[in-house]
């Protein structure tokens, strides 16, 4: 339709009676020439030519609701534009009714002969009578709207703030015609029928409107408010602040609006069952949706709904408001304060709608039975109140832990989602434990069928469970069907939500730690931390006979430490809800050194020996292999403090009990540091190493607090050469800058890396016939024939080669700094010799090597872009990230393995024929053959640590491989940024650490200032004194990352005593690690003294 007075025209694509949401279009002259706007909007251009109803007459240059929409800053959320189209829609559908009646006007006036060019300038004439419907009044005189000055200037000359300020008003205008058209055409005539009428009952009014005159008469006064406000801003002296209304209006909103929300379901359902089962009522009804339909294109629905939403609205507007405000306006606070008002408000009527759901779902549930009755009290929700989310049908549902309760059924199963429970329908009845049919949606994993769970449920996997999802908590481990993907996913966006965790897909979702708790059919009660349906973290358990155990748990060796009713203990939990003590080694007695008992049975096979006076019992630079006890007499120490000089008597010993050689069991001692001689004849008791350590392999209980007081020993020791103080020295020259260093993660070639690439590159590219193979085995040959003298790095090459147990004659290629990807990142040093990989880390103090003869590896993968070379060989998968020089070094290898593999008579043919995978699998066959016939050199041990593949004969007390796999399960890489703080001083903590790269600074705060004390490099060891005694002792410093930052392994020290529940014989050899390690630093101190 166009219409004669414009030049406009304005389309209606579709238009669908009942439907607040009908597609609207609007096609303007005035497009916006950027582009990139899709949101209707509506110009100047247009309001000028629209007209509005007799209440409001303004001037044909502009409407206000055009200058309003003109006014406002571009929406920024999904909900703001939802609103704002919204709005346009209805401004739109007010043009385009306007136009409708202007030209049914004009029409009008033109068969009665009427001078249309003079009526044309006189509005007024133009204004059609005003149309009344079944409820005798008149929609558009409904419509509330004001024109103060602000909204008279032009778009272009108000600020962003101002723009913000006309969009609250217009917004709340229009919000207040909605209430006014419900109060007065819909509630007015329906109570006037009830008056009249058997059919239509008042109190149904009431239920279905519930307070819309209170909203009403409440927002009424909001937005005079705010009108009047506007009419004097800008002008001189006047307050424009929003602020103070927004936040003394808005505190009057809670109860009505909270109340609203509250009912807003029932009533809604209310309507539906009148307009269902009443006659009448449907009719008038009908007959007034209708009317203001014809005004408005809008129904009951589409207003009734606006007092749920108006509240975010604000919270939307006051947001957009500070934003437009400075932080200096006088505004500014009270918009924070009125903004925090505005969420708290909707926070609550989210609650009471929730609420008022959940009231509406419990009711419909008893009517399935009087089961679903215990969901009011049971479980007992934890610190919240039980609310409705979502409930519906499912095909299948079966427990994997249990597969005889598995519910198939010809007829719907049902899931009820609550907050903080789901409940399955299947399994819910009055005998039943009320945990065998609900899930705690916080402590909750989802996942798929893994292939172990399809073998379990055999052909129902592809069948009824097909599209299903598994669902793990704490007692159960159901699997739900589904009858569509839609329903999977539907159920699984809507747990995601309730497990308050942030996860996006189901991969993620079977992942990572919970928190909260739960109580077990068995009584007990949890709260903390889990992991897989298991406590794992911090977190305290009270069982049914009042025991609390509180402290560190793990899920995956199902043990734990903490306090037991405040007693340090470790425990352990076997079945869901039960704890027991675990400590038949007594490894958690409160004592700092070996007890009576223990010193019975160390002795119980000692030699009673009785001595003259001057004989020699330990002689210093020699080995001990005897634990001395003094029963009588005194013995004479004696050391030499310069080599060559006669030994000094430095002390006496004359207490009975006295032990001496006790640091002789410590691997890293192999000389004793002073001399014992008696001074007079003496009685002791003596035992040979030997037997202590076996003694060690049964009582690991001893062996903890054996060692752990040999360590005390020696951090007291250190702690006192510490505090002692130091002569001046002259600062040292620097040593000549090396440019490749082992411990730097430098590199060291034959040759210079870029040559030797050059090369080998050059002699590639240069042979034209054979297959790629062909190239690197010619490549290799000219390589082997040009080996230059051995690499010379920090450490000489006899060293690397005799620290890895290689034949000094074979060549070293390279080393360079790379990672190996494990339980625990180990970052390290990767050589490549002719006939071996070998990779050498240091962690925690020990050394960890990786030999790899070539001619056992199966497979190589090269990741460029990742800088990650991956090795099959010897049955083990290896992983090196970041590898450094990573061309160089990979073409190398690949080249020095083709050399290998053509060399290798046992594979006959050309292999280089075979499919990748044929070849991975010869060289698989012949590399399990040849690792049979022959065995890995056995690396030499380095002064001051311990290998892992290098033990003796003292085993028990020496870490295995799996000792240290499992310390690297619970080990983590902290990466650190420059200034950070690792250790603060005057904390207490109970952690070692490592730095593997970079430095970290030690200082320590004093009245003066900060001091420097000293810089620690790659593979410093720290707090392990402290971890000794960590509830008596602070830390005396504090360790901060260097200028380059730094990476630091740490390990919890409850995560070891948890290792310790789980293999008391690790205790032992723990603790005989730390004495090695204080040993070798003790050793240190005293050479630099010398």
């Amino acid at each position: 339709m166009t219409s004669k007075g414009s030049n406009k025209k304005i389309t209606i694509k579709k238009e669908r009676k009942g439907t607040s949401d009908a597609p609207l279009s609007t096609r303007e002259e005035e497009s916006s020439t950027s582009g990139t706007e899709h949101t209707p909007r509506l110009t100047e251009s247009t309001s000028s030519r629209s007209l509005t109803s007799h209440e409001n007459t303004l001037t044909p240059r502009q409407s206000l609701s055009d200058l309003a929409m003109s006014a406002r800053p571009e929406p920024q959320t999904r909900a703001e534009v939802i609103e704002r189209i919204k709005e346009l829609l209805l401004r739109k559908q007010q043009l385009i009714r306007e136009s409708q009646d202007i030209n049914d006007r004009l029409l009008e006036i033109k068969k009665e002969g009427g001078n249309l060019k003079q009526i044309l300038f006189n509005t007024a004439t133009l204004a059609p009578p005003p149309k009344t419907g079944a409820s005798g009044v008149n929609v558009k005189m409904l419509i509330r709207s004001t024109n103060p000055p602000l909204m008279q200037k032009d778009r272009k000359d108000l600020t962003q703030r101002e723009k913000v300020v006309i969009e609250v008003m217009t917004s709340e205008q229009v919000y207040l015609t909605g209430l006014r058209v419900m109060k007065e055409a819909y509630l007015a005539p329906m109570r006037e029928k009830a008056a009249n009428s058997k059919h239509i009952d008042e109190r149904v009014v009431d239920e279905i409107f519930c307070n819309i005159e209170l909203l009403h008469l409440i927002n009424d006064g909001l937005c005079t408010t705010i009108e009047k406000r506007l009419e004097t801003w800008g002008q001189a002296g006047s307050n424009e602040n929003l602020g103070d209304i927004l936040l003394e209006e808005g505190a009057k909103l809670k109860g009505p609006y909270c109340r609203f929300g509250a009912e807003y379901e029932k009533g809604a359902k209310t309507l539906a069952s009148q307009l269902a089962t009443n006659a009448e009522w449907k009719q008038v009804w009908e007959q007034l949706d209708d009317h203001v339909f014809e005004s408005t294109k809008l129904r009951f629905n589409d207003y009734y709904i606006t007092p749920v939403q108006r509240v975010p609205r604000y919270a939307l507007l006051i947001r957009d408001l500070l934003k437009a405000t400075p932080t200096t306006h006088s505004d500014y606070k009270m918009l924070c304060e009125a903004g925090s008002v505005i969420e708290s408000i909707a926070s609550n009527i989210n609650m009471k709608i929730r609420e008022s759901e959940t009231t509406t779902h419990f009711a419909a549930m008893l009517s399935r039975g009087t089961a679903y009755a215990r969901l009011k009290a049971e479980p007992a929700p934890f610190n919240q109140s039980r609310v409705w989310q979502k409930d519906g049908s499912i095909l299948s549902i079966c427990d994997l832990n249990d597969l005889k309760r598995t519910h198939v059924s010809k007829k719907d199963k049902e899931l009820v989602l609550f907050n903080d429970i789901l409940v399955a329908s299947p399994f819910l009845n009055k005998k039943v434990p009320i945990q065998d049919c609900t899930s705690p949606t916080k402590i909750m994993w989802l996942s798929n069928l893994s292939p172990a769970d399809k073998e379990k449920l055999g052909e129902e996997a592809e069948t009824t469970y097909k599209m299903s999802l598994k669902v793990q908590g704490p007692e159960n481990l159901w699997v739900i069907g589904f009858r569509s993907i839609a329903d999977k996913t539907q159920w699984q966006n809507a747990l995601i939500a309730q497990m308050g965790v942030t996860v996006t897909n189901i991969t993620d979702s079977c992942l990572g730690t919970r928190k909260g708790g739960y109580k077990y059919k068995s009584g007990s009660e949890y709260e903390g931390e889990w992991a897989e349906g298991k406590p794992d973290g911090i977190g305290t358990m009270t069982t049914t006979d009042n025991v609390t155990w509180e402290g560190y748990w793990n899920q995956k060796y199902l043990c734990g430490v903490g306090e037991m009713n405040e007693t340090y203990t470790g425990w352990k939990f076997t079945k869901a809800g039960e704890v027991t003590q675990e400590d038949p080694y007594n490894l958690w007695a409160p004592v700092e050194t070996p007890t009576d008992r223990d010193w019975q049975l160390i002795m119980s096979n000692a030699k009673t020996t009785t001595v003259e006076e001057g004989s020699l019992l330990i002689e210093q630079g020699k080995k001990n292999t005897r634990l001395i006890k003094l029963l009588k007499g005194e013995l004479a120490i004696e050391k030499t403090l310069v080599e060559g000089s006669p030994a000094v008597q430095v002390a006496t010993l004359d207490k009975e009990g006295t032990i001496l050689g006790e640091t002789s069991v410590i691997q890293t001692i192999t000389a004793a540091t002073a001399s014992v001689r008696a001074h007079t004849q003496v009685t002791i008791q003596e035992i040979d190493v030997s037997l202590l350590l076996s003694i060690f392999a049964t009582e690991p209980g001893i062996s903890l607090r054996f060692f752990r007081w040999i360590a005390k020993q020696l951090a007291d020791k250190l702690r006192s050469m510490d505090s002692q103080k130091k002569p001046e020295e002259k600062k040292p020259e620097e040593p000549e800058k090396k440019t490749t260093s082992e411990s730097e993660g430098g590199e060291t070639t034959v040759e210079d890396p870029k040559s030797l690439k050059k090369t080998i590159s050059n002699q590639a590219m240069g042979s034209s016939a054979g297959s790629p193979n062909a190239q690197l085995r010619t490549t290799s040959s000219q390589v082997a024939l040009k080996q230059k003298k051995p690499v010379k790095g920090e450490e000489q090459e006899e060293d690397i080669h005799a620290k890895f147990g290689i034949d000094p004659k074979e060549t070293l290629f390279k080393q360079t700094s790379c990672t190996l990807k494990a339980y625990l990142k180990k970052i390290g040093v990767l050589y490549l010799f002719k006939d071996h990989v070998v990779f050498s880390a240091t962690v925690f103090g020990m050394n960890h090597n990786e030999v790899i003869p070539i001619n056992t590896i199966i497979d190589i993968e090269l990741e460029d872009g990742k800088d990650t070379l991956k090795i099959e060989a010897k049955g083990k998968k290896f992983s090196f990230v970041s590898v450094q020089d990573y061309q160089s070094i990979t073409l190398l290898l690949m080249t020095l393995w083709e050399e290998v593999r053509t060399q290798d008579t046992t594979i006959t043919g050309d292999i280089s024929s075979l499919t990748g995978k044929e070849r991975r699998a010869l060289r698989k066959k012949e590399s399990v053959r040849k690792g049979k016939e022959s065995t890995t050199s056995t690396p030499v041990k380095q002064k001051g640590t311990v290998g892992v593949e290098e033990r003796g004969t003292i085993d028990s007390i020496t870490f295995s491989d799996s000792d240290w796999s499992l310390i690297f399960e619970g080990a983590a890489l902290l990466e650190c940024r420059p200034g950070e703080v690792i250790i603060r001083q005057g904390q207490r903590h109970h952690r070692i650490y490592q730095i593997v790269t970079g430095s970290c600074d030690v200082v320590v705060d004093k009245e003066e200032g900060r001091k420097h004390i000293v810089t620690l490099s790659k593979d410093s060891l720290l707090g392990e004194m402290t971890f000794l005694d960590h509830a008596n002792q602070q830390a005396t410093a504090s360790v901060i990352a260097g200028k380059d930052g730094c990476g630091v392994y740490i390990i919890e020290g409850h995560f070891i005593n948890m290792l310790m529940v789980y293999n008391p014989h690790l205790a032992g050899r723990f603790y005989s690690y730390i004495c090695s390690i204080l040993a070798s630093r003790h050793s240190e101190r005293e050479m630099q003294r010398k």
